[in-house]
C-alpha cells in the first residue's frame, strides 16, 4: 500500500505543473506598478484540456478561486478554442517562448506567431518611410530601404544596456529620450509600451504632466494589441492615462482634452466593471470626474463593487 501511495503522490506531483493555474488577485502595493499577483494555485479540469496558442482566442479572469473564461474574438463553428499558457509574442521573443514551453510542457509550439518567423516584440519604424519593419528582414518591404540593425537602434543605443536608466532622466534629456524611442519603435511594439511606461513615470516625477500623458497615450495601442481591449492590461493603461489627464485638467482649461478624457474614462469604467477588477487608488478620482462632467452616465456603469456574474 505504501508503494501505491508513493506512486499516486509522484503522479500528482508530476502532473500539477501542467494542469494548474495561478490564482490571481489585483495588487496595488506598489503605487507606480499596480498588477495582478498570484495568491495560490488551482486545478481546473476543463481548462487543462485546452491546447496552447501564443495568440489565443480566449482569456480568463478570477473571482476568488472561481475562474471565468471568455472569448476574445469571434470563434467560428468547428474552430479550435485555444488558451495561452503564459508566453506572449508581443513581449517575449519566439525562441524564448518555444524553449520555455518545451521545458515546462514538453511540446514545441507551432502556433501562427511561432511559425510566422517574425518576432512581434521588436517591431521598428523603417528609417526611410517609417512603416513597420523587423530586424529579421534585409530590407523594408514597403520602400526597399536596406535594414541595418545598428542604424535602426542608434538613437536609443545609450539606453539598451540599462533600460531602467530612463526613469532617472529629467528635463531636456527626458524629452530627447521620448522622441528617440518614438522614432525607433513602431506604434504597436511591445518594447515601445515598456519604454514609454518608464518614461511616463519619469515625466510625472519631473512635473511634466503633458509629457507623461503623451507617453501613456503611446502605450494604449500596444496594450490593445497585446491583451485586447477587454483586458486588465489595457484597462490599467487607460486608467493611469485618465487619472493623469484629470490631474492635469485640475490646473488648466482644455476642452478638447476634457472631451477625450470623458470618452476614455467611460470606456475605462466599463472595462473595469466588466472584468470586476474592484477598486483602485486612481479609480475614485476618475469616477468623480465622470460624475461631474458626464452626470447622465448610467448608474450601473458606475458600480465598482465585486458583484458576482450571472451563472
Amino acid at each position: 500500500k505504501l508503494a501505491q501511495i508513493e506512486h499516486v503522490v509522484r503522479h500528482v506531483a508530476s502532473t500539477l505543473p501542467c494542469n494548474t493555474e495561478d490564482i490571481l488577485e489585483f495588487s496595488e502595493e506598489e503605487r507606480d506598478n499596480p498588477r495582478e499577483t498570484p495568491v495560490g494555485k488551482g486545478m481546473y479540469a476543463y481548462l487543462s484540456m485546452f491546447n496552447h496558442s501564443c495568440v489565443p482566442n480566449t482569456r480568463f479572469y478570477f473571482e476568488g478561486t472561481r475562474l471565468y473564461m471568455v472569448a476574445t474574438k469571434n470563434i467560428e463553428k468547428g474552430e479550435e478554442v485555444f488558451h495561452n499558457y503564459g508566453p506572449n509574442p508581443y513581449y517575449m521573443p519566439t525562441r524564448d517562448r518555444k524553449q520555455g514551453l518545451l521545458r515546462a510542457y514538453h511540446f514545441t509550439c507551432d502556433c501562427p506567431a511561432c511559425e510566422c518567423g517574425i518576432d512581434l516584440t521588436f517591431s521598428f519604424n523603417c528609417p526611410n518611410c517609417k512603416e513597420c519593419v523587423y530586424l529579421c528582414f534585409k530590407e523594408c518591404d514597403k520602400c526597399g530601404h536596406p535594414l541595418n540593425r545598428d542604424e535602426i537602434l542608434a538613437p536609443i543605443s545609450v539606453y539598451m544596456g540599462d533600460p531602467m536608466c530612463v526613469t532617472r532622466l529629467r528635463g531636456e534629456e527626458l524629452r530627447e529620450a521620448v522622441t528617440a524611442v518614438k522614432n525607433v519603435y513602431y506604434v504597436d511594439s511591445g518594447m515601445l509600451a515598456l519604454m514609454m511606461s518608464m518614461l511616463a513615470h519619469a515625466a510625472e516625477k519631473d512635473g511634466d504632466l503633458p509629457l507623461a500623458i503623451s507617453c501613456l497615450e503611446s502605450c494604449l495601442e500596444p496594450a490593445r494589441v497585446w491583451f485586447g481591449q477587454l483586458s486588465h492590461g489595457y484597462a490599467l493603461k487607460l486608467l493611469s492615462l485618465c487619472f493623469l489627464r484629470v490631474k492635469y485638467l485640475e490646473g488648466v482649461v482644455d476642452e478638447e482634452m476634457k472631451e477625450i478624457t470623458v470618452k476614455d474614462a467611460k470606456l475605462c469604467v466599463e472595462v473595469i466593471s466588466e472584468l470586476r477588477m474592484g477598486k483602485h487608488y486612481e479609480l475614485e478620482t476618475v469616477k468623480e470626474f465622470l460624475e461631474k462632467y458626464s452626470p447622465k452616465m448610467e448608474s450601473s456603469k458606475m458600480d465598482f463593487t465585486e458583484s458576482s456574474p450571472e451563472e
